[in-house]
């Protein structure tokens, strides 16, 4: 079984559509069911490439959906998966082997946000003009940050576990140290409302401060 996530967590970045046609062709070929994570997919621009895409391609693969993220259902723990028809077969034969499913509050909500398109554009909207202030006032500070078409941006900066940590024991700001998922020395930083982010810049420049190189801001080794 291939596993993908896309877009990816942490770094925040999609697959190209070559990308995707390849690993698609080549589950089709192998048989090997290819199961691909979207839960951020809702906050990426339109002709993203995704499983919806490639459901009559033969392929055996499945997409892992959630309503966590941009609808805003985390709480009520909901998601959903679509893909080809055997896939999804195999998915629910083993089903019944899950000792709870979700309740009837968090099915009404994600049948009431899947209807509501009109929030879910205005949501990606926001998101997408918010995340470029918070990439540009990375950059007016020396700082930069992988491509993203998420929620959320990897930067860089030397040490990100003790800037976690001192993030959280000495300003009560929450990141997550992308170490841990194999991107050493970055902050995965969730885009909020312009005043939480300066906060986290100014606390930043206090646990993990730039430096200046030949004359250019540096925050990455």
């Amino acid at each position: 079984m291939g596993y993908v996530c896309n877009p990816h967590n942490p770094t925040g970045d999609a697959l190209t559509r070559a990308a995707f046609d390849r690993l698609v062709e080549r589950s089709a070929a192998t048989g090997t069911p290819l199961v691909v994570d979207e839960a951020y997919l809702d906050f990426a621009p339109p002709g993203t490439p995704g499983v919806l895409d490639y459901l009559d391609s033969g392929a055996p693969v499945v997409a892992l959906r959630t309503f966590s993220k941009a609808h805003g259902l985390a709480g009520l723990r909901i998601g959903y998966a679509v893909g080809e028809a055997g896939a999804i077969a195999r998915l629910r034969a083993v089903q019944g082997s899950m000792p709870f499913s979700v309740n009837r509050a968090a099915q009404a909500a994600a049948v009431a946000s899947l209807s509501d398109r009109g929030h879910l554009e205005r949501v990606r909207a926001a998101n997408e003009a918010a995340r470029e202030e918070f990439r540009a006032a990375l950059a007016a500070r020396g700082r930069r940050a992988l491509p993203s078409v998420t929620n959320f941006l990897a930067v860089p900066v030397e040490d990100s576990a003790t800037a976690e940590l001192l993030l959280e024991r000495d300003h009560g700001i929450l990141v997550r140290d992308a170490g841990r998922f194999g991107l050493p020395d970055h902050l995965r930083i969730s885009v909020g409302h312009p005043g939480e982010l300066t906060r986290l810049l100014d606390a930043l420049d206090v646990v993990a401060p730039t430096r200046v190189v030949s004359g250019v801001a540096r925050s990455d080794t």
